[in-house]
């Protein structure tokens, strides 16, 4: 069994990008209205060991949106994301059925496995300085060249080394 005592500190999410505690006052602010409302929708999957994933997310209007997931890195070798995916769909089609699950941006392989239909967003940014507008243009360089980046790896079938790269490097 796999079970570390610093959980989701170490799910992949946290050794790529850096661990963000998520019991912060703005999120259990914004879960806690989520819930109230009779939106919030969260999953736990466990072991023996204890919890070895977990979904959060929200239904509204019909629809279900993944807020966030993680799954502890010591477990892939279980696939626990997929499990509590199926387990998350299931219960979507048991209780209070959605029209439409979304998973939201980005561009994971789950979401090319579970969905099946992708559709292009864009975020707008209003500033009202000089200074904020060359900073958010800036970040717009940023994204577009890592989605340059992006699309040269799935073209070059690279995409799954260098995710195994960055997930090793991060261990």
């Amino acid at each position: 069994l796999c079970f570390s005592a610093s959980r989701f500190a170490i799910a992949w999410q946290a050794a790529t990008f850096g661990y963000t505690p998520r019991a912060s006052p703005e999120t259990v602010a914004r879960l806690t209205d989520f819930a109230v409302r009779g939106w919030l929708r969260s999953y736990l999957l466990m072991t023996q060991a204890g919890p070895i994933a977990y979904g959060v997310g929200f239904q509204y209007q019909g629809t279900f949106y993944w807020d966030e997931t993680a799954y502890a890195q010591e477990c892939s070798g279980l696939a626990p994301g997929s499990v509590l995916t199926h387990r998350v769909i299931a219960d979507l089609f048991l209780h209070d059925t959605p029209e439409l699950l979304d998973f939201g941006a980005g561009d994971g392989e789950y979401k090319r496995t579970f969905g099946n239909e992708q559709i292009e967003t864009c975020s707008v940014h209003l500033v009202k300085t000089l200074a904020a507008a060359g900073v958010t243009n800036l970040q717009l360089a940023m994204n577009r060249s890592e989605s340059c980046v992006r699309k040269l790896l799935v073209q070059l079938r690279l995409t799954e080394y260098v995710r195994r790269l960055l997930k090793r490097r991060n261990m």
